[in-house]
């Protein structure tokens, strides 16, 4: 019984540790949202709200120069010379 005492407290502090984590990317918003300094044309009282509660990264990086190739990137994990996406077309 001590053994399945111990095994369940491991259990217990291993899930209290891990983070709660959500990647919002915002595709072809640059940085008009209001929080990173804004555009007249761009209302985002959402974005800055979120952007109060949470953390934000303006030191960011693209994989490849077109949007949704560099998205197959970010969300596979995998480079653009690996899943040879690199631009949009035939």
């Amino acid at each position: 019984m001590a053994g399945k005492s111990k095994q369940n407290e491991k259990d217990a502090i291993s899930t209290r540790a891990a983070p709660n984590v959500l990647m919002i990317c915002i595709d072809d918003l640059n940085d008009w949202t209001g929080f990173l300094g804004g555009h007249p044309g761009a209302r985002t009282p959402h974005m800055d709200a979120l952007a109060k509660r949470g953390r934000n990264f303006t030191n960011a990086h693209c994989a490849v120069p077109v949007c949704s190739c560099s998205r197959v990137s970010v969300m596979s994990g995998v480079a653009a010379t690996t899943h040879g996406s690199y631009e949009i077309g035939p």
